[in-house]
């Protein structure tokens, strides 16, 4: 859903937040309270692990598993094998 966003100094444009998940947008106001959890904490684990590559590893314990989170997307993964 696309919002107008006011920027400090007073600039007005229009966004929206997305994920894309096997190719397809997905907006991020159109996702279960769940399924954003589980974006955000997955974008920042990829963000530390990007940032200390080499020196750390992180990793999101108790996060579900994605199956869990979006069935929806793992049926249609198994109906496009098919």
């Amino acid at each position: 859903m696309l919002q107008e966003l006011v920027t400090p100094s007073g600039y007005r444009f229009w966004g929206e937040s997305l994920v894309t998940i096997d190719g397809k947008d997905y907006p991020l106001d159109a996702l279960t309270k769940e399924q954003r959890s589980y974006v955000l904490a997955v974008r920042d684990v990829n963000a530390l692990n990007a940032a200390y590559a080499g020196r750390a590893e992180f990793r999101a314990e108790g996060l579900p598993a994605f199956e869990e989170v979006f069935p929806e997307i793992v049926a249609e993964r198994r109906k496009a094998k098919k």
